[in-house]
């Protein structure tokens, strides 16, 4: 169960630092449209 949980929040922590690397300008994932 732990493995899940830790693989989750590091794919997380992966993709919103991809997002705001990618697209500083989208920053929808922020809730600011």
């Amino acid at each position: 169960g732990g493995e899940t949980a830790s693989a989750l929040f590091e794919a997380a922590d992966a993709h919103l630092y991809q997002a705001k690397q990618a697209g500083r300008d989208r920053v929808v994932w922020r809730g600011h449209a």
